[in-house]
């Protein structure tokens, strides 16, 4: 399939994975209760290949497509598979409630062109969580970037004249965003999107939110988003993070 497939379905849900089969589990679960009888799809693109992956699409009527790991790349395959209208990309570990559901098609039904949802984080709810939610929607309502955990969605039509995401591990979405907003888009929706805080669990909240901010001010001044990839995936968060690295190093 390419961008100019004629749109059968209202909204395409890509979802881009890569070793994370239980929370796959979860969201597929969410999704073949909210998305049965309507005209969504749910496109999973596991980076690698993962015969768990195959078969939990199987199960819950997902389409399966096996692409590099690479989020970013992984994204754009998922939209150039999409039947929809509408691309809902959402990461493999959210918890969207029936809310979020109705929200998109109600965005679509208005003519909003793109938007993404309040950030908040799943499970048990305490002050701590509730304020580093906050910090995050209200920094993407003034102008800085709601990021892919957010649950971005846009017309797939603008998606590709917006320049769809970017081929990269991390960020990948910054681009989009900034371009959407360009072209008058990116509607903050009121609903909130569940983020699992298992990443905030496991290196503790304020420390893993230090170093979010770290890495995405390190990408602004052009450190490489394939180093910071590396970095956020297989070092701990007390390394000394060097900026001095130069945005054509690979």
């Amino acid at each position: 399939m390419t961008a100019g497939v004629p749109s059968l379905l209202e909204i395409s849900i890509v979802v881009p994975c890569y070793r994370d089969n239980a929370a796959l589990e979860n969201l597929l679960s969410i999704l073949a209760i909210e998305v049965a009888e309507t005209d969504f799809e749910t496109i999973i693109v596991d980076g690698g290949g993962s015969a768990v992956a195959q078969a939990l699409a199987l199960k819950y009527g997902a389409k399966y497509v096996v692409d590099q790991p690479c989020r970013g790349h992984q994204l754009i395959t998922g939209a150039k598979y999409a039947g929809g209208a509408f691309l809902w990309f959402l990461h493999a570990d959210a918890t969207p409630s029936p809310a979020a559901f109705l929200a998109v098609k109600t965005a679509r039904a208005a003519g909003r062109k793109s938007g993404y949802f309040q950030f908040a984080f799943s499970g048990t709810n305490t002050r701590l969580k509730r304020t580093l939610a906050a910090c995050v929607n209200l920094r993407a309502r003034l102008g800085g970037v709601p990021y892919g955990d957010q649950g971005i969605f846009v017309e797939r039509t603008l998606y590709w004249a917006a320049g769809a995401h970017q081929d990269l591990p991390l960020f990948e979405e910054v681009a989009l965003v900034r371009q959407l907003r360009r072209m008058g888009g990116c509607t903050a929706l009121s609903q909130p999107l569940g983020v699992n805080p298992r990443r905030w669990d496991e290196a503790g909240y304020i420390k893993r939110t230090f170093f979010n901010r770290l890495y995405a001010l390190a990408f602004m001044v052009g450190y490489p988003a394939e180093k910071l990839a590396r970095r956020y995936r297989t070092r701990p968060l007390s390394r000394k993070l060097d900026l001095s690295a130069s945005a054509g190093e690979s």
